[in-house]
C-alpha cells in the first residue's frame, strides 16, 4: 500500500503537489483537541517523532498543561509545538483534573442532553477528564466513561483548592494565606560536604526553609524537628531524577489490603519477611523470573507500584508512602483527600502539598513529642511501633545535625 501511493504521487503535477500539501496542512491545523494533561515530570522532553531514541527539539517544566491532539499508543501523544506535529511519552502527564461551577451537575451515558442521566455531581466535585469533545466533556466516573457538559468545568484555581469534599479549616493546606508562602528561606547556608546529616539537613532548609519555619510556627514547634522528620524520610526529596513523587511501596500492606483474598496470585509476584513484615520485600514481573529487591530504586519502586495497580488500583494506592514526608496512601482522608489517587495527584502537582501533608497528619500527641524532642515516642506513632528506636534515632541526629549549624 506504500509504494502504490508513492508511485501515484510521481504523477502529480507541482500545481497538485502543493495543492495537497496545503489540504495536508489544513487538515492538521484544525485536529481537534481531544485531551488536556498536566506534566508530572519535572522536565519533559518534546521529541521530533515518538520514540524515545527521537531528536529532542524543546523541553516543558512539571505543572505545564499541554492539549494532546492524537493518541499514538499507549507510549506516546502527539502535540503541537512550534505549530509543528511533535510527541511526548504519556507517561509523564497526567489526566487534568477541573471541578464543577454548577449547583448540581448531570453525569450521561452519551455526549447528548437528552442522553440517560447516570448520576449527579454537586459544586466544587472533581472530575477526571479523559477527552474533549465540542460541547462535552468525556470523564471518568468511577472507572466507566461517561459525559458532563463543559461550559459546567472549570480549572481555575485548582492548585490552591481541594474543591471535591467539604473544606476543613482545621487543615493548614486549606488555608489559602499560607499557600502563597514561599518555599526558600530569605536566607540560605552553606551546603557541608561531610557529614551526611548535616549536608541533607541543610539542603532542606535551603530549599524549603521558608515554608517549614511558616507552618511550624502554626503549631509550635522548632523547625529543627520538621527538618528531622523530612530528611529522614526522604532526605529531603521529593521527586525522583525522572520527576515522579518519591514513593515506597510496602508488599505487607498490599497483602494486607489485597493479597490476602487473593494468595494464590499475590504469592506470583510480591514477597516479604513474615517476621519483620517491612523487611525484605521483593518483587517480579514474571512468576517464573528471579526476585528482586526493588527498595532503594525509585524506578523500581514505580514498577511495581504500577504493576501493583493492575490488580487493584485502590489497594495498591493504599500500600505505598508518598513524597517527602512519606505519608501512607492510606491516610488520604485524615489529611483532605478524597482518595490515594487524589493524594498523590496533588504531590505531584506541588511540593507543598506534600509538606502540607506532614503537618495536617500530626495529631496532638505527636505535636507534642516533638515539642519535647520524644523522638522515639513520635516515631512510635508516626513510622510504627517496631520501628521506634531506628527511626527516633534517626530523627534525633538530623535535629542534632541542624542544630549544628545555628540556624534553628
Amino acid at each position: 500500500m506504500f509504494n502504490f501511493f508513492r508511485k501515484n504521487s510521481k504523477n502529480t503535477t507541482p500545481a497538485q503537489n502543493a495543492a495537497q500539501k496545503k489540504d495536508s496542512e489544513n487538515a492538521k491545523s484544525s485536529l481537534p483537541v481531544i485531551l488536556q494533561s498536566v506534566v508530572v515530570a519535572a522536565i519533559l522532553n518534546i521529541r521530533e517523532e515518538p520514540d524515545s531514541n527521537a531528536r529532542i527539539v524543546g523541553k516543558i517544566t512539571k505543572n505545564t498543561i499541554v492539549s494532546i491532539f492524537k493518541i499514538v499508543n499507549d507510549d506516546w501523544f502527539m502535540i503541537k509545538y512550534n505549530n509543528k506535529e511533535c510527541y511526548i511519552s504519556s507517561k509523564f502527564v497526567k489526566p487534568l483534573k477541573g471541578y464543577v461551577n454548577a449547583n448540581i451537575l448531570n453525569v450521561r451515558d452519551q455526549p447528548a442532553s437528552n442522553s440517560n442521566i447516570i448520576a449527579k455531581l454537586t459544586k466544587n466535585e472533581i472530575v477526571e477528564i479523559i477527552m474533549r469533545l465540542p460541547d462535552w466533556y468525556k470523564i471518568n466516573y468511577k472507572s466507566h466513561d461517561a459525559y458532563v457538559s463543559a461550559k459546567f468545568i472549570t480549572f481555575e484555581n485548582i492548585e490552591t483548592e481541594n474543591p471535591h469534599h467539604d473544606v476543613n479549616v482545621d487543615l493548614l493546606k486549606n488555608r489559602s494565606a499560607l499557600m502563597r508562602i514561599k518555599l526558600e528561606p530569605e536566607e540560605k547556608i552553606e551546603i557541608p560536604k561531610e557529614p551526611r546529616e548535616n549536608k541533607i539537613v541543610a539542603q532542606t532548609y535551603n530549599n524549603y526553609g521558608g515554608f517549614l519555619r511558616a507552618l511550624s510556627n502554626e503549631i509550635n514547634i522548632d523547625i529543627a524537628t520538621a527538618i528531622a522528620v523530612i530528611a529522614v524520610e526522604s532526605a529531603g526529596k521529593a521527586y525522583s531524577d525522572s520527576g515522579n513523587v518519591i514513593i515506597r511501596f510496602e508488599n505487607h500492606l498490599f497483602y494486607r489490603y489485597w493479597g490476602e483474598k487473593n494468595k494464590n496470585t499475590y504469592d506470583k509476584y510480591f514477597s516479604f519477611d513474615s517476621a519483620k513484615k517491612w523487611e525484605t520485600h521483593k518483587f517480579r514481573k514474571d512468576e517464573n523470573a528471579e526476585w528482586k529487591v526493588f527498595h532503594g530504586d525509585q524506578d523500581a519502586e514505580w514498577e511495581v507500584l504500577q504493576f501493583a495497580r493492575t490488580l487493584d488500583n485502590d489497594a495498591a494506592l493504599i500500600s505505598a508512602s508518598y513524597g517527602a514526608p512519606q505519608i501512607l496512601g492510606s491516610n488520604f482522608k485524615k489529611i483532605g483527600y478524597m482518595n490515594a489517587e487524589d493524594m498523590l495527584f496533588y504531590f505531584g502537582r506541588d511540593i507543598k502539598y506534600q509538606i502540607f501533608a506532614l503537618f495536617d497528619f500530626l495529631n496532638p500527641q505527636m505535636i507534642q513529642h516533638l515539642q519535647n524532642k520524644n523522638f522515639k515516642d513520635f516515631a512510635g506513632i508516626y513510622n510504627g511501633k517496631g520501628q521506634e528506636e531506628r527511626y527516633g534515632d534517626f530523627i534525633r541526629k538530623s535535629y542534632e545535625a541542624f542544630k549544628q549549624i545555628n540556624l534553628a
